[in-house]
């Protein structure tokens, strides 16, 4: 057993120091990310210094409240990445990254000094935490982009998957309990263990920013990065975006609503999502340390089907069971889609950047708007099902629709990684006619 961890030790450890440091800085990342996608959510839909059980009315107003913050996030990101690409003119790589990690203890923090929430206060919050995204996953994938191949892409977002994975088991249930325990003994309020789970959040951030600098990272080119007309091979990876976008949104938004209108309690949150993790983490390391980039599509199949039986499990029980099985599924579903997804999108934009000539990080910035239009989507599909109907419906049928995007998006990946094939091969064929001309200029001289 020690020699065989000895060796996958000696085995990460053998790629570039860049890629190991990315690496750690986003494992101490993965930490905080779950505080920030779960718990803030919690924050809002039950206050911690509530001091009566909330009427339907009064939770309706929460649930409200939360949709104007994911709302707000969603347009933060993609105009921050915009906002990026002009900065990377003058401030490294790495300090844009930085400054992303830093920001989300900023957003909470500003949340937590509310006497009472509002929607203008939750949609301020919900601005910087999307600003924070922006600086963050911006430079964070062209920084993975410019230190990873192909061939090393499916063991890299592996390893960051399985990360965020671990995370996800860890920090929900040690946060649940901090913030249950509390109360429930009379040692300290609900409202001051948020405050000081914020401070972790920013001593961990402070901890990520210590690493990442410790490495020397390239910026990208300083040209134009916005466009409007791409090659049709990116164009076809936009309507694969768009889709990863409504799952996203759906991620983002049904897990913290279901658990908290159906079972509630932040400390039951921690339980549930642990649930399944362990298992996604195996199949993650094994998924990174065998699989070739011929396997993706089979994994990014295998995903979809994860998440579109735990959307039926769903909506034909509509329960506390139900509940926990879609949770259960959703989070194995995720990381394989992830693990898949990212590597395909890198792949595309190696391919369409040496055909159009541009830098990478214009495709990242149209990668990131596409991803936009996926979340408002179905963040705008809950809306508009809970206002014309009501909530129970759009919590219980909304999903389907999200089931549906899933599995179009099966068909459109498929083209899309066979139309990558197609471009490599007849790349391929182009630089053998160039040698072989080359070889008969120099034996005619």
């Amino acid at each position: 057993m020690l020699s065989k961890i000895k060796n996958e030790i000696s085995h990460f450890n053998s790629f570039p120091r860049n890629m190991r440091y990315l690496l750690m800085a986003n494992l101490m990342y993965a930490f905080v990310l779950p505080v920030i996608e779960l718990f803030v959510g919690a924050y809002i839909v039950s206050p911690p210094d509530a001091t009566k059980i909330l009427t339907v009315a009064e939770k309706q107003a929460n649930i409200n409240l939360y949709l104007f913050y994911q709302f707000a996030v969603y347009f933060g990101t993609p105009l921050t990445f915009v906002i990026n690409g002009f900065l990377l003119r003058k401030i490294k790589v790495s300090y844009l990254y930085s400054l992303g990690l830093l920001l989300s203890g900023v957003s909470m923090t500003l949340m937590m000094s509310f006497k009472h929430l509002s929607p203008i206060g939750v949609v301020c919050a919900g601005l910087i935490m999307g600003t924070s995204y922006g600086f963050f996953w911006a430079n964070r994938d062209y920084m993975s982009l410019d230190a990873t191949t192909d061939e090393s892409r499916n063991y890299y977002f592996s390893i960051d998957t399985i990360f965020y994975t671990l995370t996800w088991i860890i920090v929900p249930s040690i946060i649940g309990t901090v913030i249950a325990f509390g109360p429930t003994h009379l040692l300290y309020t609900a409202k001051s263990a948020y405050i000081g789970i914020t401070v972790a959040v920013f001593i961990l951030s402070l901890l990520a920013v210590f690493i990442i600098n410790r490495e020397k990272y390239h910026n990208p080119k300083s040209e134009k990065f916005l466009f409007f007309k791409y090659d049709k091979l990116w164009r076809k990876m936009i309507a694969f975006s768009i889709t990863k976008g409504v799952m996203q949104g759906a991620i983002m938004i049904f897990p913290i609503l279901l658990i908290l209108s159906m079972i509630g309690g932040v400390n039951m949150l921690g339980i549930i999502v642990s649930g399944g993790q362990i298992l996604s983490a195996i199949m993650l390391y094994i998924i990174g340390r065998i699989a070739k980039p011929k396997h993706r599509l089979a994994i990014y199949i295998v995903s979809i089907s994860f998440f579109t039986i735990a959307i039926l499990i769903h909506g034909t029980l509509y329960s506390v069971l139900g509940v926990i099985l879609y949770n259960v599924l959703q989070f194995i579903a995720k990381p394989l889609h992830d693990v898949s997804y990212f590597p395909t999108e890198f792949r595309v934009i190696d391919i369409v950047s040496k055909i159009e000539n541009r830098s990478e990080f214009s495709y990242i910035i149209n990668h990131e708007i596409s991803l936009f239009f996926g979340r408002i989507t179905a963040i705008l599909l809950v809306l508009f099902l809970a206002y014309e109907i009501n909530a129970d419906f759009a919590l219980r049928f909304g999903l389907f629709f999200i089931a549906a995007v899933m599995l179009l998006s099966v068909f459109i990946g498929k083209s899309l990684i066979k139309d990558c094939n197609k471009k490599e091969i007849i790349d391929d064929f182009a630089v053998e006619i160039t040698q072989v001309e080359d070889e008969q200029q120099r034996k005619a001289i």
